[in-house]
């Protein structure tokens, strides 16, 4: 199946192939390929109709201010890449990945790169290391959000420290 241009929520591309398989209640992704400007989406896995799921995807080459928006408000731009392994129910999705994001900036901030591993699972995103590159600094972060709640630790070198400007 070949579909040109399609939007998901905020989410647009402008091409995707799927090829799929129905067996019993289960929905088997055997290829998926999309793409967007020059991004790329790929991923595999599957969907049983009571709602499991294991799904491993490579998004590429993806403009984070194209994307970001379904997830959060965090003002952020550059490219991302990220190895993405879904596993659990549609209700209760537990993620495992890797993302490198480069060439960007939050909140109005430069940097480099972004690289590190991540794991999401009932409301809980958690960090074990983010290695941050902007221009002269480098950071290490590692902890947990939840529920709006923050416990992370940085650890920086070269790092610029300057009053907010309200």
């Amino acid at each position: 199946m070949l579909v040109k241009r399609f939007p998901m929520e905020q989410l647009s591309f402008d091409r995707a192939f799927v090829k799929t398989k129905l067996e019993d209640t289960t929905c088997i992704f055997l290829k998926v390929m999309m793409e967007y400007r020059k991004s790329t989406y790929d991923l595999d896995g599957f969907i049983q109709l009571d709602g499991a799921i294991d799904i491993k995807g490579s998004p590429k080459d993806v403009r984070i201010e194209d994307v970001l928006p379904n997830f959060t408000d965090i003002p952020m731009t550059g490219w991302l890449n990220t190895d993405i392994h879904v596993q659990g129910t549609l209700q209760q999705p537990e993620i495992d990945g890797h993302l490198k994001a480069w060439d960007g900036s939050v909140y109005g901030k430069l940097f480099t790169s972004i690289e590190g591993a991540y794991t999401y699972h009932d409301g809980h995103l958690h960090l074990p290391r983010l290695d941050i590159s902007t221009y002269g600094s480098s950071i290490i972060v590692d902890g947990d959000i939840q529920d709006k709640q923050l416990d992370i630790n940085f650890v920086g070198d070269a790092v610029p420290i300057e009053p907010s400007r309200s």
